[in-house]
């Protein structure tokens, strides 16, 4: 990956085994990199919100029927492990048969 150009970064594990997220973002942050966009599955944006690690959030709402994929992933009792966000400053547009909306998490302590 290196002789194609991308960058490695060693990073070290948080407590689940994975990378772990501070870090991660004091080394971008350490390479210049301001603002970052996040978009992964559910235990990609679990983690994020668990950490507390978001500043803005921007979700599409699409007029679909879907089953069986969740947008959070549950702690193992099915609950979630942390208490989430209340939505601040929302406001939405529609985009076609779409509907986007931006909102700024409140962090309940």
């Amino acid at each position: 990956m290196q002789d194609a150009g991308a960058t490695l970064l060693y990073l070290p594990a948080g407590s689940d085994g994975r990378v772990s997220l501070p870090a991660l973002l004091a080394a971008l942050r350490a390479q210049g990199v301001n603002s970052l966009m996040v978009e992964g599955g559910a235990q990609v944006i679990t983690a994020f919100l668990q950490e507390k690690l978001v500043d803005a959030l921007v979700v599409t709402i699409a007029p679909r029927l879907l089953t069986g994929i969740g947008g959070l992933a549950p702690a193992e009792s099915g609950k979630m492990s942390f208490a989430m966000p209340q939505m601040a400053d929302a406001a939405w547009t529609p985009a076609g048969e779409d509907l986007i909306l931006w909102a700024t998490p409140e962090w309940v302590v």
